[in-house]
């Protein structure tokens, strides 16, 4: 009974310093490599707070995945009904997903030990125009398709829609994974690691 009362307390202590963090921003280190080189393991960065229409695509978000802080940036954003979502993937990783505006904590701003300074997404912005706009096409169809879905077969759900649900999102990331892999940078930031 005592392990379980410490789990609660260490969970509550976790969501208490997530939630300060969407509210008043602060200083994380990061973990990992899927950011690589922009960020690298054991890099103090600063967070600015959660404000969803300050976010655009290629901002680096910080938000909650499993239970801990993920870091990755953003390819995409688009709303289905009045939910906010965003298409997220690590710099170097050949995958991604979508994640809810409710999950997003901030975005990274500055990178504060080394002393690297702000971090620049007009380079990554201008470099990944083919691969952005495609991963918004994605995000209409599949706006689209959730629609003519509800139209069709009303608020059903079955093993059909399910299954062709996630065979158009297999696809389309196998697509971004493609195209990710075609225009990838070797130095997002316009500095020497």
């Amino acid at each position: 009974m005592l392990e379980l009362k410490e789990k609660i307390q260490e969970k509550v202590k976790i969501n208490a310093y997530y939630f300060y963090l969407q509210t008043k921003g602060g200083t994380i280190t990061y973990k990992g490599s899927s950011m690589f080189p922009v960020l690298k393991d054991g890099w103090k960065i600063r967070v600015e707070p959660k404000n969803l229409e300050g976010i655009s695509k290629g901002d680096i978000l910080v938000f909650v995945y499993n239970s801990g802080l993920t870091v990755h940036r953003t390819i995409g954003k688009f709303k289905k009904g009045k939910r906010i979502f965003f298409l997220q993937k690590g710099d170097v990783v050949n995958f991604g997903g979508i994640i809810k505006a409710e999950q997003v904590i901030g975005r990274v701003v500055e990178v504060l030990d080394p002393p690297v300074g702000k971090i620049d997404n007009g380079l990554w912005k201008k470099q990944n125009s083919i691969f952005i706009t495609c991963s918004l096409v994605f995000c209409f169809i599949y706006v689209l398709l959730s629609y003519l879905k509800r139209g069709i077969l009303g608020s059903k759900k079955n093993y059909i829609t399910n299954w062709l649900y996630q065979i158009y999102w297999k696809l389309s990331f196998l697509i971004l994974s493609i195209l990710s892999a075609k225009y990838r940078l070797n130095d997002l930031c316009h500095r020497d690691s």
